[in-house]
């Protein structure tokens, strides 16, 4: 038996929108060998400090706005729609231009409490610019995303992409620009884009914002904000502390590691919520839909805990060929950054019910009580532990918030997940991985061998225990047919 036509949806969207986020975000990984050989680790660590800010400034401008749009957009008429994307990209720009003017009043004191020297100033007030640029620029994207347009979706993707590597080679590697060089290859290519979306609204939507529209679309956005922020402060608070507590040089080698733990998030986790959370607006919470809800939940489980295995094996590799051995000390903490987006990412499937039903405060207070949380483990453990603290304040704080928004999803809506066959996979995955690192201490020294050996178990296991039937396998083929159509087209 075949899985249902919206998983084979859901699953060929999710690796269009894979590919895109992998083409967006891919020229990171592709200039890690660039900012490793010719940025010295201070600069890198500076880098990983101004990324710090650019993320926290992109996720509170949007305020929520376009989960909003995406909220109301399927029960609105036509004339309706046009003034929802007129009002949230305006608002959207308005708010950006207060943020802006804020924060270029106060850089000089961002720029010295971070330390990022004398030139801290200027890489702040460029580092506004692309911020801002970038949000208006992404809503295009987020309107690809909701009218389920992968391909177009890819093809800015990939412009982004090329861009920035590009013009990162030709600032730091040739004409030497360093840290500055960084952020005026992101000047320009976000401003460009900057030019399509807004170009791209006024064609789709020709029509003055409505400030009632706007409120509407913010009291619903603003509580999802919160919740949108509990990404970004788990990732930046511990940067922050780590600031405090330890080198740069550190900071540089954590934020290195960090990238390479964030993979699953870039390949898997935000492909699955581009393209779940749209169809939960559209397809509610019946049981048909609830239905589609867990098939999906346990292919992204089978598949995250594939990743977990790889990484655990390849994190030693992926720093020394795309570092230099400086570097090499980051591999430990990988596996579980990479742990932690993964257990991040069962949060789209929970949060169903209370986006739904308009329980969005909840969120809200899910995501305050947790960045308390996370500002408070990461002080603690990262002034005891150093970067193993922000590690494992992270897997926590992970942890808290999935419990908590499960927990209070449950309470509106009582769905029948399918725990005892993610328990069966969870379980099959730690045995596996410590079945490999068993192999080396019983004398064999072949990775290849030790991998092979590992995978073997790994999918024994699954059909024995019958956590997965020719039902998965199926679907498992289906996935695998598909990304080879992908990379055809391409």
């Amino acid at each position: 038996m075949s899985i249902r036509p919206p998983i084979k949806l859901l699953a060929s969207n999710s690796m269009i929108y894979g590919l895109g986020n992998i083409l967006s975000k891919l020229s990171v990984f592709f200039l890690i060998p660039i900012y490793t050989r010719y940025l010295s680790m201070t600069e890198v660590g500076i880098i990983a400090l101004l990324e710090m800010a650019e993320l926290f400034i992109v996720t509170i401008v949007p305020l929520g706005l376009i989960n909003a749009v995406w909220r109301y957009l399927p029960e609105s008429t036509k004339k309706e729609k046009v003034k929802i994307l007129s009002s949230a990209f305006w608002g959207i720009n308005g708010i950006g231009v207060i943020v802006f003017m804020v924060l270029v009043l106060f850089r000089d004191l961002i720029a010295s409490h971070l330390q990022l020297g004398v030139n801290g100033p200027t890489f702040l007030l460029i580092l506004l610019c692309n911020s801002f640029l970038f949000v208006g620029g992404q809503f295009i994207l987020w309107i690809f995303q909701y009218e389920q347009k992968p391909k177009k979706y890819l093809a800015i993707s990939l412009f982004q992409f090329l861009g920035v590597l590009i013009l990162n080679i030709i600032f730091v590697v040739f004409l030497e620009k360093d840290v500055i060089g960084v952020l005026y290859s992101k000047f320009i290519i976000f401003f460009i884009l900057y030019l399509i979306s807004g170009s791209f609204i006024l064609w789709r939507a020709p029509v003055l914002p409505s400030i009632t529209l706007l409120k509407k679309l913010m009291k619903y956005g603003l509580p999802l904000v919160i919740v949108s922020f509990v990404t970004p402060i788990l990732t930046l608070s511990d940067r922050y502390f780590l600031n405090l507590f330890v080198s740069l040089e550190e900071i540089g080698v954590y934020s290195i590691a960090y990238k390479f733990g964030m993979l699953i998030n870039m390949l898997l986790v935000v492909p699955i919520q581009r393209t779940l959370t749209p169809l939960i607006y559209q397809s509610g919470i019946g049981q048909d839909a609830q239905k589609i809800y867990k098939d999906a939940m346990f292919y992204y489980a089978l598949v995250g805990c594939l990743f977990l295995l790889a990484m655990d094996v390849l994190a030693p590799s992926f720093l020394q060929y795309f570092a230099t051995k400086d570097y090499v000390s980051g591999a430990a903490i990988i596996p579980w950054i990479t742990l932690a987006y993964f257990i991040n990412g069962f949060r789209s499937f929970f949060r169903s019910s209370l986006i739904l039903k308009d329980k969005t405060a909840i969120l809200g207070w899910i995501g305050v009580v947790t960045i308390i949380l996370n500002i408070g483990l990461n002080y603690l453990l990262i002034k005891e532990l150093g970067v193993a603290g922000a590690v494992i304040a992270t897997v926590i704080s992970y942890l808290f918030v999935l419990s908590c928004i499960y927990f209070n999803a449950q309470r509106i809506i009582k769905i029948e997940w399918k725990w005892i066959r993610l328990i069966k996979l969870f379980a099959i995955t730690l045995i596996t991985i410590y079945c490999y690192h068993g192999l080396f201490q019983l004398g064999i020294h072949s990775m290849i061998f030790a991998v092979l050996i590992s995978l073997v178990l790994f999918c024994v296991s699954l059909l024995i225990t019958k956590t997965i039937g020719w039902r998965e396998i199926n679907g498992i083929k289906l996935i695998f047919h598909k990304l080879k159509m992908l990379s055809e087209e391409e």
